[in-house]
């Protein structure tokens, strides 16, 4: 496959003027978080035995094919029966709230091998899978390796620190609860949309400095061939009719280490704090239960992770989640602007595969994680 173009950001101040900008956003995006934390029943679909059973009916037909794990999909993992919750959820991923849970696969009765199959066979029905890290991962593994969450390098999701709000380099980020911590490890989500408003309304100023496309962020060890260690967008981005969130403050803070790039200013570090605060006021916080599937749209919420103890002796309580990034290009997904595409490789129109850190390697699945930075 010929390399993928990554556009070229001129850092223009605004695109369009701060004043064209929506004073407001409205509908099923900007979901109300008193309202869904106390109704759990509006997100999160509790698995029927008849769901169950075509599970594991999908199961025993796809390790009858022989068909390698990287290419699985709804025709070798066929669900008719769990397919129309899939294909309606997908709906409410793309064009709802942006959110949602399964609850009560028997995890139980499987093995990791078989777990990973399942995951993976059932998020093959929202679209292709893409690279999580410079090995070609597909399947990715929130784990502690005990590395040092102020190491600039490290990627948050392999120690047990919080990682607080952000979005993932993908359409869809989910994630399959395999084991829990001891304690800690909350799960918490906001509407980005939400936050804008918050923000309009009590920080307008800050939301101003967000929408600038002079904003750098900071690539850690991703950094793909023939590109920075760093790269620009905005935090908002108002792109045919939508705005569009991308946000992580980690890599937007440590990528002042580059000399290159403009030192930052009090300012704006204020405004990226006035989103994790304006986060924290419109947030649901859930528990991740052993079997749990959860699904998030990275362009219209934010997630983050408290930080968690897990038990230094049972391996059972050491907790380790299975991740996805899913691409909804080809399938209704969202039109992303052009900022994207220095995060993002692939097609940006929402026609073609899109998304990942890494799109010309080779695709891989292992079924555990080896103690890396990322």
């Amino acid at each position: 496959m010929a390399p993928i173009a990554t556009p070229i950001v001129e850092p223009l101040p605004i695109s369009p003027p701060f004043e064209e900008w929506p004073e407001k956003i409205t509908g099923p995006t900007v979901w109300d978080a008193k309202f869904m934390q106390a109704h759990p029943e509006e997100w999160i679909h509790h698995l029927t035995p008849a769901e169950i059973e075509d599970i594991d009916q999908a199961l025993r037909s796809f390790e009858s094919t022989g068909i390698p794990l990287d290419k699985i999909s709804p025709e070798s993992f066929p669900l008719p029966v769990l397919g129309p919750y899939l294909a309606k959820n997908y709906e409410t991923l793309v064009a709802g709230r942006g959110f949602s849970v399964i609850r009560g696969v028997p995890i139980e009765r499987y093995s990791r091998e078989e777990a990973v199959k399942i995951f993976m066979g059932i998020m093959s029905h929202n679209g292709p899978f893409v690279t999580q890290n410079a090995w070609g991962h597909i399947l990715g593994h929130v784990k502690d390796h005990g590395n040092d969450a102020s190491n600039p390098n490290v990627r948050l999701y392999t120690t047990n620190a919080l990682n607080d709000y952000h979005t993932d380099s993908c359409d869809i980020v989910s994630l399959f609860c395999w084991r829990t911590a001891v304690s800690g490890g909350g799960s918490f989500l906001a509407s980005t949309h939400a936050i804008y408003n918050d923000l309009q309304k009590n920080d307008p100023a800050a939301l101003r400095e967000l929408c600038r496309s002079d904003i750098y962020w900071d690539r850690k060890v991703d950094v793909p061939e023939g590109k920075k260690a760093y790269y620009q967008s905005p935090v908002f981005n108002n792109y045919k009719g939508r705005i569009l969130g991308i946000f992580d403050r980690d890599y937007m803070i440590n990528v002042a280490r580059h000399a290159e790039v403009p030192t930052l200013s009090d300012e704006r570090i204020r405004a990226y704090d006035a989103v994790i605060e304006a986060a924290k006021r419109n947030s649901i916080q859930m528990q991740l239960q052993r079997g749990d599937i959860q699904f998030v749209h990275n362009h219209q919420n934010l997630h983050a992770r408290s930080g968690y103890v897990d038990s230094k002796t049972d391996p059972n309580f050491q907790r380790h989640l299975f991740r996805l990034w899913v691409s909804t290009g080809g399938r209704s997904g969202w039109p992303l602007p052009a900022p994207f595409g220095n995060r993002f490789a692939g097609d940006l129109s929402g026609k073609g595969k899109r998304g990942g850190l890494h799109p010309n390697i080779k695709e891989t699945v292992v079924l555990d994680s080896v103690d890396v930075m990322h």
